[in-house]
């Protein structure tokens, strides 16, 4: 916990430093209270730090050194603005005891959450995986053919190589997701503040209805203790969507517009599943800009450059520029897994969500007969879909509370990323920043109109929270508790401020998750440093040969889906194709894989 915790100040105050300097070149004036602009400067300068180091590692590997040299130039950098400076001064004189009181309390909360042992299967799988190949080796060209997965194009495990070294290899995977846990955390605080002294704005209800629909599950899934991309990408589409609210209700400065758009941008090159949120800032973006065809323009070129090295990776890790989407595969490369075998690996993907990842779960099923099974096992994610569709009529018959803009972007973020999620990988960790935005927006408007209508946020929130208890006593106990907090605040909704009512939220939201999380066995304390990154049971690896390529395997049947965690280096539970080689027989695997047919 303690590593953590000095680590992610460290990052707190880089990125804080970075972000600053990109909102006073961009001159964005509409995120004006130190609070909310100090939160929005961390995401720019760690999604801008993450890029610089994805780009780096197409060139060297990314060792301690080279992670902190370019953290330095990057600080220095942002330090050469007088503004920057000033505004580091001023932050610096405002910080008082009590701010760093409800920091450390917050930062300890997640270090107990972030330094647990990592169960996400993903992470065993490819996640820890890549931080070794990007930290050992940087960019390897044809990574792809030893597993697919390696070729997934992704900024934010760039962020973690540099602390997989020395004496934190291996005991660092948590750090960034939990840093991300940490952001929320901190500008949950904000808000909270903002409306306990009654200076609240409606973006300050907007960003405590998503976090409180998706708090309980970052923290009850595991993820916050995971490098896992999903953690930010989450995270940035709910930022991005409070983002355009505030762009929406503030001045008509043409430079706000694009915040929105540079955190789309960054969310994208951490997961393809962010494209949705993409295309819906850059619409806004464009619909914004007023004809200003340099503005245009302008803007078109940030985007480029802040994804060219997530198109650089894919380029020389797979052929595949987007890899896993077949679209634009350079099969004429040595290394390109082919176009063909993106088309397949792309409907292997889907039809493992559909079915859950199961073994022996029927492939390439057609039509909707996976749909049952699948709300068998998604719970969550059923009822937050249903609430979303629900929340969308809500918008329109409510139309006298909304005297609030920016509801058409958050619809259309809202459904086209729950139809986008769905129709290709349909599991909630994907797809959450999606199901929340409409929802969250309905019940913002509900609590800052303080209608009795608020009520509706306990049973969404609740339900949320606890959607995925089976029928047992605690359901019961929490159906009761939910209905009566339910009933209380319709019917007296008048006479309880707010602070009730966030207690309220509160209770019904954390009680399960927390107590299920503490009681766990496997929970441990671990106050100086996280758990070495391991496999939750042990596994044996035999040793394989194709070609002069060695590699390591885990010793099951041949899946695709087997991890390897934190075994040596190659390791795949199958190749993407079995007829590699090295590409310089003389310079090992850090000079990477060919299909042996070149």
């Amino acid at each position: 916990m303690a590593l953590l915790i000095f680590a992610w100040s460290f990052l707190l105050l880089i990125s804080w430093t970075i972000g600053t300097s990109i909102l006073n070149v961009v001159r964005a004036d509409c995120f004006e209270r130190r609070g909310d602009r100090a939160i929005l400067a961390v995401w720019l300068g760690i999604m801008l730090l993450a890029i610089a180091l994805l780009a780096v590692s197409l060139i060297a590997p990314l060792t301690p050194f080279v992670g902190s040299a370019i953290a330095l130039v990057l600080v220095s950098i942002a330090l050469r603005s007088r503004a920057t400076r000033v505004e580091a001064i001023s932050l610096y004189q405002a910080i008082s005891q009590k701010h760093l009181f409800v920091f450390l309390g917050i930062a300890i909360f997640t270090a107990f959450f972030a330094s647990q042992k990592v169960a996400i299967d993903d992470t065993g799988l490819y996640h820890f995986q890549v931080i070794q190949w990007l930290s050992k080796h940087g960019t390897v060209p044809g990574l792809a053919l030893i597993h697919f997965t390696f070729g997934y194009p992704c900024s934010w495990l760039a962020l973690a190589a540099p602390f997989n070294a020395g004496f934190l290899e291996g005991q660092a995977a948590s750090l960034t997701g939990g840093f991300v846990f940490l952001i929320l955390a901190l500008q949950l605080s904000i808000c909270l503040s903002h409306i306990f002294e009654n200076r609240q704005k409606f973006e300050d209800w907007f960003f405590v209805a998503t976090a409180s629909l998706s708090f309980p599950i970052l923290l009850g899934s595991g993820l916050v203790a995971s490098p896992s991309p999903d953690v930010p990408t989450i995270g940035l589409t709910i930022l991005t969507a409070w983002t355009i609210v505030v762009a929406c209700n503030r001045r008509k400065n043409i430079n706000n517009y694009l915040i929105p758009l540079v955190l789309a941008t960054a969310a994208l090159t951490v997961k393809l599943s962010a494209l949705c949120l993409f295309v819906t800032a850059f619409l806004f973006f464009i619909l914004n800009s007023r004809h200003n065809l340099f503005h245009c323009l302008k803007g078109s070129a940030i985007v480029f450059l802040l994804i060219l090295p997530m198109l650089g990776f894919g380029f020389i890790a797979s052929g595949c520029p987007v890899f896993p989407v077949s679209l634009i595969c350079f099969d004429f490369l040595p290394w390109s897994v082919g176009k063909e075998t993106a088309r397949r690996i792309t409907q292997i993907i889907h039809d493992c969500s559909k079915w859950m990842c199961l073994p022996g779960a029927p492939q390439n099923v057609e039509g909707l007969n996976w749909l049952w099974y699948w709300i068998q096992f998604q719970k969550q994610t059923f009822f937050l879909i249903i609430c979303s569709f629900t929340s969308l009529l809500g918008l329109f018959e409510f139309a006298s509370l909304r005297q609030i803009k920016g509801d058409k972007f958050i619809a259309i973020l809202g459904i086209s990323g729950t139809l986008f999620v769905l129709y290709g990988n349909p599991f909630l960790r994907i797809g959450l920043g999606y199901f929340i935005v409409i929802p969250a927006f309905l019940l913002a408007l509900f609590c800052h109109s303080r209608s009795r209508f608020r009520a509706i946020a306990v049973l969404v929130t609740s339900g949320t929270a606890n959607s995925w208890i089976g029928f047992s006593h605690t359901y019961f106990a929490i159906f009761g508790l939910t209905l009566t907090l339910t009933l209380i605040v319709w019917f007296y909704s008048s006479k309880i401020s707010n602070i009730a009512f966030l207690t309220f939220l509160l209770v019904t939201l954390l009680i399960v998750p927390v107590k299920l999380h503490i009681t766990q066995p496997t929970t441990q304390l671990f106050l100086l440093l996280p758990p070495q990154f391991q496999p939750p049971t042990p596994i044996s690896f035999v040793r394989k040969q194709v070609n002069d390529v060695e590699y390591l395997s885990p010793d099951r049947e041949p899946h695709f889906f087997n991890p390897c965690w934190n075994a040596p280096l190659p390791c795949t539970p199958e190749l993407t194709h079995n007829d590699i080689r090295l590409r310089n027989p003389e310079r090992g695997i850090q000079k990477g894989f060919v299909r042996n047919s070149f």
